[in-house]
């Protein structure tokens, strides 16, 4: 299994950190559940798409994976 690259990560989380945290925050009304969301949402991104490019819609992604997510968990 090939490990992430750690700038790769640094650039995706540093770039889309606030937003993502702004929307999980928003559909849950929780900053704690918000942070552990945002988290998982960042874990799935990297997991799912090991290896290959960051899809041109990056930051619709990440709020589409963080969403499926927080349906799942209510």
């Amino acid at each position: 299994m090939k490990s992430a690259n750690p700038t790769r990560i640094s650039k995706l989380v540093e770039r889309y950190y606030k937003p993502v945290f702004r929307f999980a925050a928003q559909l849950c009304g929780n900053p704690g559940q918000a942070m552990v969301l945002t988290q998982r949402t960042f874990q799935r991104a990297l997991r799912q798409n090991r290896g290959r490019p960051l899809p041109a819609n990056t930051r619709t992604w990440l709020f589409t994976l963080l969403f499926q997510d927080y349906v799942e968990s209510v």
